[in-house]
């Protein structure tokens, strides 16, 4: 049953205007539309600062993987230059030894030179040749 009349109705004064649609209406209906509301906005706030926290710790994590990056090629490039120098020491006391070993070579042909000098060579008709 209709208790009032306008010329111009809405919707909620159709249904205010049924007295137990408009009891329905105002007791169910909205607090159920208000407790939906005020869930999905409870929700939305909760996943707008899940969203924060998140990108706080990306960041954190980005800020951590640099560093970590950073530190290793720092050590790597130590060590690196460890190896380096070691391989240039290795390859300082190679030279060192065959300069001393081709010093060695020299003076010993040098020695066997004296030795031979003045000595006569027998040819193979056996004449002696002076050397």
């Amino acid at each position: 049953m209709i208790y009032s009349h306008q010329d111009s109705w809405t919707l909620e004064g159709i249904v205010q205007s049924m007295p137990l649609l408009g009891w329905w209406y105002d007791h169910v209906a909205r607090n159920i539309l208000g407790t939906v509301m005020t869930s999905a906005g409870g929700f939305l706030h909760t996943a707008n600062q899940t969203t924060g926290y998140l990108q706080f710790r990306a960041e954190e994590v980005q800020k951590m993987s640099t560093e970590i990056i950073e530190k290793s090629s720092a050590e790597i490039q130590l060590r690196s230059k460890e190896m380096t120098a070691k391989a240039q020491l290795m390859v300082d006391q190679a030279k060192e030894n065959v300069e001393k070993k081709v010093i060695t070579a020299r003076e010993e042909v040098t020695r066997m030179r004296r030795m031979f000098t003045g000595t006569k060579a027998i040819t193979a008709n056996g004449a002696e040749v002076a050397a």
